[in-house]
């Protein structure tokens, strides 16, 4: 189960890391005219937080089983 999140945490790092070069990114993000392309910065952002997401449930699963002691 612990691999299963690890690779969720680097595929989300990877992933949300791509996005954002992408929107900084100023010939991805316009199109022929010089005009910004409100649908791609749209689904980066989108991707962004499904990558953030994707992070956090990676770390759940690594984390929480070992989270907790047991007093007996």
């Amino acid at each position: 189960m612990g691999a299963i999140g690890t690779i969720l945490i680097v595929v989300g790092f990877i992933v949300g890391n791509f996005s954002g070069y992408m929107l900084s990114n100023k010939k991805a993000m316009r199109d022929s005219n010089g005009a910004i392309i409100k649908s791609k910065e749209v689904m980066f952002a989108a991707i962004i937080a499904i990558s953030a997401i994707m992070i956090l449930v990676g770390q759940y699963i690594v984390v929480a089983p070992n989270s907790y002691t047991n007093p007996y």
